[in-house]
């Protein structure tokens, strides 16, 4: 297992690590250092937008490689000395080139040709109509003339393009057609791109006649098909523990560090000080995938941009802490995981940290849900539920029944719970987090209304109240503010007036029904006879 000299990383810095180089990347993935094994620094590169985009444009062989810089290739050995400086039309030449290398081994372009000599030539579809006595070459999807100066030129028939052409110093005049084009072009398929060798170097070109780069040098040839020779060599190396292969890359963060497995999609995740934790294969952005603390680390498992994440939480020795996780997250200086429940189907359960990653305890429940960052509430699947404060502690020793008690939760947080004693409800204030008993018979929230104001019945009678969250002088009940008092037998509204009815004997004893209309603030306006 070979030892690889790795420069020393940064928080969120990155390498890409093979036999004969390391690529340093920043944090913001679009400057990188390149070094070689004994750790010095031979390159930079610049002004690439991803990982992706640096990697098809730089190119490393045995014992030099290529890098982009502007308008300019330039080729070094490992020791940083430049070999060759060299301008290229096409702008992604190296990515070109791999593509054509990454095909399988080259077919024999040279066969299938007919040799035939021109008599006579008519035709406006060539750039240039074929002499009388022109020696070409045909096959089914290609055309090959050689002209009177030696100039040797390919076209493809289908769309009559003129793809390169080989001078007559590349050849000697005793030499077959076959042994021309062996050593002048190399050509993967109909359906690929091929090089020629021109005058000024290799061109690659499409089968339409597009060129893609051109002025490519042998010496660069030769070394990219001396580097797929070598392709499927594969190196371990040593790095702070761990074993790396080439082409994988390492993140450091500052509690874990984490290898990216070459074309697998796999990450593997290890502490700080190389103990193994997970291996995991990653469909989302790396960043997005994990989440750390002092304590643990959280992993997402399962995930992808299509469908909801599954995580597991590790302490940092790999022990798993939490299994089936499908939400974390931070409320204040506390720590959440809800996940599918190992005890109970149809449950979830709710782990609880300080910030930290401290664990403070666990809960079981059907449904957890977090109001205004003050408290929990966690229900059963009967669909009472339970008050929790944020560090998991009970605030009540009783369900709350949504159908029989009130809930406000918009800006007060108030629950009124009716007892098992006639006449008595319970306040519970969760922000302040006091609880007050009320004395009477029924409560009623009046829904059309952004404050909360409530109807309250107490020995048969009706009246309206304003919660205003402190207490005063002679109030009734505490933290309400009386606006229609409690003596009527009906009260109605539709959200300008109310409408409070109540009835009397006159002096005949005659049972007569009245009715007082109230505005907004309280104030009584007029009093209408039914």
């Amino acid at each position: 297992m070979a030892k690889i000299n790795i420069p020393v990383l940064a928080i969120g810095e990155s390498v890409i690590v093979s036999g004969n180089y390391t690529i340093l990347l920043r944090n913001n993935d679009t400057k990188a250092d390149i070094y070689n094994t004994e750790g010095e620094k031979i390159s930079e590169v610049f002004g690439f937008k991803d990982v992706d985009c640096l990697l098809k444009n730089t190119l490393f062989g045995k014992e030099a490689f290529i890098v982009l810089s502007k308008d300019s290739y330039y080729i070094k050995n490992y020791e940083g000395k430049v070999i060759q400086k060299y301008k290229a039309e096409g702008k992604y030449i190296v990515g070109a080139i791999k593509r054509i290398l990454q095909s399988s081994s080259t077919s024999k372009f040279y066969k299938g040709f007919r040799e035939r000599v021109v008599v006579s030539s008519q035709s406006d579809s060539y750039k240039n109509n074929f002499e009388v006595g022109t020696r070409i070459w045909i096959s089914e999807h290609y055309l090959i003339e050689k002209n009177k100066c030696g100039e040797i030129k390919i076209y493809n028939i289908s769309n009559n393009k003129l793809l390169g052409t080989i001078p007559k110093s590349n050849y000697k005049d005793n030499q077959s057609l076959q042994i021309i084009l062996r050593t002048n072009c190399y050509w993967f398929g109909i359906h690929w791109n091929m090089m020629i060798k021109e005058r000024d170097g290799w061109t690659v070109v499409t089968q339409d006649g597009n060129v893609m780069a051109r002025g490519i040098s042998d010496e660069l040839l030769k070394m990219l098909i001396g580097n797929k020779a070598e392709e499927g060599e594969e190196k371990v190396f040593k790095y702070n523990g761990l074993e790396i292969k080439e082409r994988e890359r390492l993140y450091k963060f500052s509690k874990v560090l984490i290898v990216e497995e070459f074309n697998t999609g796999k990450f593997r995740f290890y502490s700080s000080n190389g103990n193994h934790i997970v291996t995991t294969l990653i469909e989302k952005r790396l960043t997005d995938c994990f989440k750390t603390t002092e304590k643990w680390i959280a992993v997402m498992i399962k995930g992808s941009y299509y469908y909801d994440p599954e995580w597991q939480i590790f302490d940092y020795n790999g022990k798993v802490i939490c299994e089936s996780v499908f939400r974390i997250f931070q409320v204040r200086q506390m720590r959440y995981a809800i996940g599918s429940s190992l005890l109970y189907p149809n449950n979830e359960t709710l782990w609880i940290f300080n910030f930290n990653g401290e664990f403070k305890t666990k809960i079981e429940g059907y449904r957890f849900e977090f109001e205004d960052e003050n408290y929990i509430k966690i229900y059963s699947s009967s669909g009472c539920f339970q008050i929790y404060d944020l560090n998991g502690i009970k605030v009540t020793d009783f369900s709350f029944d949504e159908e029989n008690d009130i809930v406000w939760e918009d800006y007060t947080s108030i629950i009124f719970h009716k007892t098992d004693r006639d006449n008595e409800y319970v306040e519970y204030n969760l922000k302040a987090k006091e609880i007050h008993h009320l004395k009477c018979q029924e409560i009623r929230v009046i829904d059309d209304s952004d404050e909360l104001i409530v109807m309250i019945r107490k020995n048969g009678q009706w009246g309206v109240f304003k919660y205003v969250g402190v207490d005063f002088e002679n109030a009734e009940f505490y933290g309400f503010k009386e606006i229609i008092p409690i003596q009527y037998d009906k009260i109605s509204g539709n959200g300008y007036y109310s409408y409070a009815k109540y009835t009397s004997k006159d002096l005949y004893g005659y049972q007569e029904t009245f009715e007082d209309v109230y505005d907004q603030g309280g104030n009584l306006i007029m009093t209408v006879e039914l």
